[in-house]
C-alpha cells in the first residue's frame, strides 16, 4: 500500500484506484468513435485523482487551526512511534501533564527532554476501510485530538506552547528550548501549577466546544440522507444516466456522443444538487428550535454522538441529569461549568446501501424526544445560549 493510500484511508477518504477504468479508456480508444469517450474518462480520472490529493492536503493542514505552530503532522500518522515534543513558555511540573495524559490514555509516555520540553509518545491504532482491504497501524487521529482538547487547549492557555514538533520517535530532531531565566520545574517540582490542567485532572475535560470529525467523513451528503431516513439517487443512477444519455448521442450521430455526454453530465449533477438540497432541508426541519443549534449534521454522522447545553442562569443540576437520563439513552453528562453540561448520547446503527457500508450516528428520533420534553422547557426557565453538536467518529467500546 502506498503512502497516498494509507494517507486517503487515515482521513476517510477512499483512494481513486485508476487501473480498471484506464483498461477500458484504453480498449475504447482504438475506436475511433469511441475516442471521444476515451479522452472524457481519462480526463474525468484526472480530476478525480487531483482532487483526491486535494482533500489529503486539507486534511493535514487541519492542524494549521490550532492556537501554536505544529511542525511533522504527516509523519506523524505514518510513524513506527508516534510522538512529539512540546517547548513551553513557562515551566511546568511533568508529573501534572502526566496525570492529565493518563486520564486519557494510561499507555501514552511522557518524557522530560530539556527545558521546557516534553517529549509524548502514542500508541498506534490499526486503520480498516473495507472487508476487503488489507488493515495497517497509524497514527491515532482521535486519540490526538482528545489529548489536544483536553490537554494541550488548558496547557496553551495557562502556560503557551511555543511549538509542537511531530514525527517518529527515533528520528524526531531535539527540540531546544529558548533560554529562560527562571528555574526549570522538572528540576523542582511544579512552579507553575496551571488552573485548567489542574481540573483536568479531576473533571476531565475543558473543551467548549465538541468535536466536528465527521466534517472527514467521505459520500457526506449520502449518509446525511440515509441517517435521515432518506435515500440519495446514488451512483448507479448518476452513471445509468451519464451512460445512456452518451449511448443516444453517438446513435444520431457520431459528433453527438459529445452532446450525449455533457448532458448526461449535467443530469447527474442536477441529481446530485437534489441530494444536496433534500438533506439540508431535512438538516434545517430537524433542528427548527427556539434556541440556536450548531453542529446538528456531524452529531448525526458521530459515533460518539456529543452534545454541549448552555444555559443562561444554573440550573439545578440533579433535575437536568434526572430529566436526560428519563429520555435519551445517556453515555455520559459531564458538567463543564455551571451553565455548560456535556452530554454523550448512545448512537445507533444506520442502515445505508449504494456501497456505503452501515455506520453509527446519533438517532434523531431520540433528539426529537429530547428537544420536546427537556430542552424546551429547560429553555423557558433558565435560557438556553446554544446547543454545540458534534463528536468523534468511533464510537465509545
Amino acid at each position: 500500500m502506498t503512502e497516498r493510500e494509507r494517507l486517503s484511508r487515515i482521513f476517510g477518504i477512499e483512494p481513486l484506484r485508476p487501473m480498471v477504468p484506464l483498461a477500458v479508456s484504453a480498449a475504447l480508444g482504438v475506436i475511433p468513435p469511441a475516442l471521444i469517450v476515451s479522452g472524457i474518462i481519462v480526463v474525468t480520472l484526472a480530476a478525480m485523482y487531483v482532487d483526491d490529493n486535494r482533500k489529503i492536503r486539507k486534511a493535514l493542514d487541519e492542524v494549521k487551526t490550532w492556537d501554536y505552530p505544529v511542525e511533522g503532522y504527516r509523519e506523524w500518522l505514518l510513524a513506527r512511534e508516534p510522538a512529539f515534543d512540546l517547548e513551553l513558555r513557562r515551566d511546568v511540573g511533568v508529573e501534572l501533564i502526566e496525570q492529565a495524559l493518563a486520564a486519557i490514555d494510561s499507555a501514552i509516555e511522557v518524557e522530560r527532554r530539556g527545558e521546557r520540553v516534553v517529549r509524548v509518545i502514542m500508541r498506534r491504532v490499526e486503520v480498516r476501510s473495507g472487508e476487503h482491504v488489507p488493515t495497517f497501524l497509524a497514527g491515532d487521529r482521535i486519540r490526538l485530538a482528545e489529548v489536544r482538547d483536553r490537554v494541550l487547549a488548558p496547557l496553551h492557555a495557562d502556560v503557551g506552547i511555543v511549538v509542537m514538533r511531530m514525527g517518529n520517535r527515533e528520528s524526531l530532531g531535539a527540540l531546544v528550548a529558548a533560554a529562560s531565566n527562571t528555574e526549570g520545574a522538572f528540576r523542582e517540582q511544579a512552579k507553575v501549577a496551571p488552573p485548567d490542567l489542574q481540573s483536568l485532572v479531576h473533571v476531565g475535560t475543558s473543551q467548549l466546544a465538541p468535536p466536528r470529525e465527521a466534517r472527514s467523513r467521505t459520500v457526506r451528503i449520502e449518509r446525511l440522507l440515509y441517517a435521515q431516513g432518506q435515500r440519495p439517487s446514488g451512483a448507479a443512477a448518476m452513471a445509468g444516466a451519464l451512460g445512456i444519455l452518451t449511448l443516444f448521442g453517438a446513435a444520431v450521430a457520431p459528433l453527438g456522443i459529445l452532446a450525449g455526454a455533457g448532458c448526461g453530465a449535467l443530469a447527474a449533477y442536477a441529481m446530485r444538487l437534489g441530494d444536496r438540497g433534500r438533506a439540508y432541508a431535512e438538516l434545517a426541519k430537524a433542528a427548527r428550535w427556539p434556541f440556536p443549534v450548531l453542529g446538528y449534521d456531524d452529531w448525526l454522522l458521530s459515533g460518539r454522538p456529543i452534545c454541549d447545553l448552555e444555559f443562561g442562569s444554573p440550573p439545578k443540576r440533579t433535575e437536568v441529569e434526572r430529566a436526560l437520563r428519563g429520555v435519551a439513552r445517556v453515555a455520559a453528562l459531564t458538567w463543564l461549568s455551571d451553565t455548560l453540561l456535556r452530554m454523550e448520547s448512545q448512537p445507533i446503527l444506520h442502515n445505508a446501501g449504494e456501497g456505503i457500508l452501515p455506520f453509527w450516528g446519533g438517532d434523531p428520533r431520540e433528539l426529537q424526544q429530547v428537544a420536546r420534553r427537556v430542552l424546551v422547557p429547560l429553555h423557558e426557565t433558565h435560557r438556553i445560549v446554544a446547543v454545540r453538536m458534534g463528536g468523534y467518529l468511533d464510537r465509545r467500546v
